[in-house]
C-alpha cells in the first residue's frame, strides 16, 4: 500500500514539473511546427483549396510578459489586445485594450516599459503607431483622442476632434480605432467609425482618404419607388464601403482592407484611388450554426519589405498572402490552440526580418511566424523576376515545381518568363496549367503572328477563297429555299423531308418558315419537337468540350451531358407549355405541336452557328476575344427574334401582341420555376423538422 502511495506521489511530482517547465517556455523562442504539415492555396481550376508545403513556421510565442503588471493583478497577461506595431529596431508595441495599456517589448519579447491607465491616462486603446523617432501615438478610443508619448513613454500632447464643418454629420463622435503617421509630412491618418481621415500636426482636418462613390443602383431605386414610407425606413441606406484597418509602409504607401464583397484590399494613392488589382480576396466560409456562406472579415493588413501583402481573416483565423499584383501565394493559419493556429486575429505586423507577428485577442498572445524554405524560395523567385533576372527566377521556380506539381504561382511565373524569352509555345502550356486564360490567349497571339508571317503566301489566298465560298453558299441557299418552300406545301411530302426543309427555311427565311408552319395545319409532325432540342443539347455539349481555353466557361472535364440536357429541356418544356396556354387563352391560333415546333425551329441558328463559333474560338487572340463574344451575342438575339417572329406569324397577330404573348410566356415560366423553388425549400424545411422532431422524441425516450 505504501509503495502504491509513493508511486502516485512520484507521478504527481513529475507531472507538476512538466507543466511548470512548459509554462516557463511560453515566452521563449521555439521553432515549432503547427499540427498540419501543409498549407493551402485556392485553386482557380476547381475553386477549392489545393495543398502546398507549409509556408510559415512559428519561431516564438509570447503569452507571458515577465514584470508586466498593468493593474496590479493578472501579472504578465495581456487582456483582449487589439493592435500591434513593430518599429525599425524590431521593438514590439501592443495595444493591450482590456488592461488600458500600451506595452513595449524588445525584439526578444522582454518588457521594456508599459504606458498604463495610471501613468498615461489611457482608456480602451485600440491602435498604436511609432514613428521614426520612436515616439508613440495611441488611438485612445475611450478618451476620444489620439495620445502622443515620447520614446520613453512620457505624455507629450493629445489630438481631439478637429474644429471643422467639412465633415458635416459624417463624424458623429471622435472615437479613433486605428492610426498611422506619415513620416514625410507628419500627417495623422485615422479610422473613426466609417471615416478614414487625415489630421495635420496642429490638429487640423486635412481631408478624407480613399472615399468611394456610392453609385447608382437601378434595382435599389425601383424598390424605393415602390416601397411604402414604413418600408423605406427599414431599407438600409446605401453607403460607401467602410475600412476595417490599414497600414502605411516606410515609403508612405497606404494599404487598407474593407468589408466590401469585392475589392477588399486597396492600395490608396494621394488622390484616394485604389491601385490594387480588382478582384475578390479572402475566402467565403460556412457558418457552423446556420450553414450559410459568409463573406470574409478581413481584420488587418501588413506588407513586408518585398511588398508581399498579408491579410488576416478574423472569422476563420486564416492568413492570406498576395503579391503586389494581387496573386495569391498561400493560405495559412486557421482556428486552433496549437502554435501556428489562432483564435481571433486582431492585428498583424512585419518586422525588419520579414517575420510576421500575429496578435491573437482570443488567446491573449503574440506568435512570430517565419517563412519556411519553400516560402522563402517563392519570395526569391518573385524578387528575381522583378529585378529582370529571368534565368535565376526560372531556376528557382523549377525547384519549387519539383516540390509542388500544381502550384499556380510557380506555373504563372514560369509562363511569364517563357513569354519574356519568346518561348511562346512553352508559355502557352504553362498558362494552360496555371488556369491563366488571358496569358494563354496572349501567347497564342504571338504564335499565330509568327505562323501567319511564315505562311503568308498561301494562307491569305486560302482565307479569301474560303470567305468567297461561304458568301456563295449563303446566297445559293437563300435562292434554293424558294424551291423548298414550294415543296413543303405538297401533300405527299414525308415528315423527314419536311423536317429538313423547315430547318433550312427557318435559318435562311424564318418569316416564310413560320407561314409554312401555320398553313400546313394538320400535317404537323412531332419530329422537330424531339430532334431539335436533342441536337441543341449535343451542340452545346460539343461546344463546352471543344471551345478554346481562353473563352471557355468551364473545363473540358467538367462537361456533363445530364447538366446540358436539363439546361435545355427544362426551359424548353416550361416555356413551350406556358406559351401554348397563353396563346390558347388570348388568341387560340397555336396548337401544341405548332407551339413546341416554333420554339424548336427558333433554335436552328444556334445549332448551325455554334460549331462555327467553336472553331472561331481557336483562332482569336486576347485582343479579339470581344469579337467572339459579340458574335455569340448576335446568335442569341437571332434566336430571340426568330421566336418572336414565330409567335407573331403562327398566331397571325400584330408585333405588339406577339411581344405580349412572349412576355406572358416568360412570366409564366418564371412563376413555375419560383413555385418549384418554394416546394423544394418547403420540402427541405419539412425534412429538417421531421429529423429534429424524431431526435427530440428519441432523446425524451432515452431520457426517461
Amino acid at each position: 500500500m505504501r509503495s502504491h502511495s509513493k508511486g502516485r506521489s512520484r507521478r504527481v511530482f513529475r507531472l507538476t514539473a512538466l507543466l511548470a517547465a512548459a509554462a516557463s517556455l511560453l515566452a521563449l523562442p521555439v521553432a515549432a511546427k503547427s499540427d498540419f504539415a501543409h498549407d493551402t492555396i485556392l485553386s482557380e481550376k476547381t475553386g477549392r483549396a489545393a495543398v502546398i508545403p507549409e509556408t510559415h513556421e512559428c519561431v516564438q510565442r509570447i503569452a507571458y510578459i515577465e514584470g508586466y503588471r498593468p493593474n496590479g493583478d493578472s501579472e504578465g497577461q495581456l487582456n483582449a489586445p487589439q493592435d500591434i506595431f513593430v518599429d525599425r529596431q524590431d521593438n514590439i508595441y501592443i495595444a493591450d485594450t482590456g488592461n488600458n495599456a500600451v506595452v513595449k517589448l524588445d525584439p526578444s519579447g522582454k518588457l521594456v516599459f508599459a504606458i498604463t491607465e495610471e501613468s498615461g491616462g489611457l482608456h480602451y486603446p485600440l491602435g498604436v503607431y511609432v514613428d521614426d523617432r520612436q515616439e508613440i501615438f495611441v488611438a485612445d478610443n475611450g478618451n476620444a483622442r489620439v495620445a502622443h508619448f515620447d520614446a520613453s513613454g512620457r505624455f507629450v500632447e493629445e489630438f481631439v476632434a478637429p474644429e471643422t464643418e467639412l465633415l458635416g454629420q459624417n463624424l458623429t463622435a471622435f472615437d479613433p480605432t486605428k492610426l498611422a503617421i506619415n513620416d514625410y509630412n507628419g500627417y495623422i491618418y485615422l479610422l473613426i467609425g466609417k471615416e478614414f481621415l487625415t489630421l495635420d500636426a496642429k490638429n487640423r482636418f486635412r481631408g478624407l482618404v480613399g472615399t468611394e462613390p456610392v453609385g447608382f443602383d437601378l434595382a435599389d431605386w425601383l424598390v424605393r419607388m415602390l416601397a411604402t414610407d414604413l418600408q423605406k425606413e427599414k431599407i438600409k441606406k446605401r453607403e460607401p464601403v467602410s475600412y476595417n484597418n490599414f497600414c502605411i509602409t516606410y515609403d508612405n504607401k497606404i494599404y487598407a482592407v474593407s468589408m466590401a464583397e469585392t475589392n477588399q484590399i486597396k492600395k490608396i494613392n494621394s488622390s484616394g484611388d485604389s491601385l490594387f488589382p480588382s478582384g475578390t480576396y479572402g475566402e467565403r466560409s460556412k457558418d457552423p450554426d446556420t450553414g450559410k456562406m459568409l463573406a470574409p472579415m478581413l481584420s488587418d493588413i501588413a506588407v513586408d519589405s518585398g511588398e508581399m501583402i498579408t491579410v488576416a481573416d478574423q472569422r476563420t483565423a486564416k492568413l492570406y498572402q498576395y503579391t503586389v499584383d494581387g496573386e495569391l501565394l498561400a493560405v495559412f493559419g486557421g482556428k486552433g490552440s496549437t502554435v501556428g493556429r489562432f483564435d481571433t486575429i486582431a492585428a498583424i505586423a512585419y518586422n525588419t526580418k520579414d517575420e510576421l507577428l500575429v496578435l491573437d485577442a482570443g488567446q491573449n498572445s503574440v506568435q512570430k511566424l517565419r517563412p519556411t524554405a519553400f516560402m522563402q524560395a517563392v519570395h526569391d523567385g518573385i524578387a528575381a523576376y522583378r529585378a529582370g533576372d529571368y534565368a535565376a527566377s526560372l531556376q528557382t521556380w523549377d525547384k519549387i515545381g519539383e516540390q509542388v506539381s500544381c502550384y499556380p504561382v510557380a506555373q504563372t511565373a514560369i509562363a511569364n518568363i517563357y513569354y519574356k524569352q519568346g518561348r511562346y509555345a512553352e508559355a502557352q502550356a504553362e498558362y494552360r496549367e496555371a488556369g491563366d486564360r488571358t496569358g494563354y490567349a496572349k501567347a497564342f497571339g504571338e504564335l499565330r503572328r509568327a505562323y501567319t508571317v511564315k505562311n503568308f503566301n498561301w494562307l491569305v489566298p486560302l482565307i479569301v477563297v474560303g470567305l468567297a465560298a461561304a458568301v456563295w453558299l449563303v446566297l445559293y441557299m437563300r435562292r434554293y429555299c424558294v424551291l423548298i418552300e414550294e415543296d413543303l406545301y405538297r401533300p405527299d411530302i414525308s415528315a423527314v423531308r419536311a423536317f429538313f426543309g423547315m430547318c433550312q427555311l427557318s435559318f435562311f427565311h424564318p418569316v416564310q418558315a413560320w407561314d409554312v408552319l401555320r398553313r400546313r395545319q394538320r400535317r404537323q409532325s412531332w419530329l422537330p419537337v424531339v430532334v431539335l432540342p436533342m441536337l441543341t443539347v449535343l451542340v452545346r455539349l460539343l461546344s463546352s468540350a471543344a471551345t478554346a481555353f481562353p473563352v471557355a466557361s468551364i473545363e473540358s472535364w467538367e462537361v456533363s451531358f445530364w447538366y446540358e440536357l436539363l439546361l435545355v429541356a427544362v426551359p424548353y418544356v416550361t416555356f413551350g407549355l406556358m406559351l401554348f396556354k397563353v396563346s390558347g387563352v388570348l388568341s387560340g391560333e397555336m396548337t401544341a405541336c405548332e407551339t413546341f415546333s416554333s420554339v424548336a425551329y427558333a433554335f436552328v441558328p444556334m445549332i448551325v452557328t455554334w460549331p462555327l463559333l467553336t472553331l472561331l474560338s481557336h483562332v482569336v487572340t486576347a485582343q479579339e476575344m470581344g469579337i467572339y463574344f459579340a458574335v455569340r451575342g448576335v446568335v442569341y438575339v437571332w434566336v430571340a427574334l426568330g421566336l418572336l417572329s414565330a409567335v407573331q406569324r403562327v398566331n397571325d397577330v400584330s408585333l405588339a401582341r406577339a411581344v405580349g404573348l412572349t412576355l406572358l410566356g416568360l412570366l409564366g415560366t418564371a412563376v413555375v420555376w419560383a413555385l418549384c423553388a418554394l416546394i423544394y425549400i418547403f420540402t427541405a424545411q419539412l425534412d429538417f423538422f421531421v429529423k429534429d422532431l424524431w431526435q427530440e422524441i428519441v432523446s425524451r425516450i432515452y431520457g426517461l
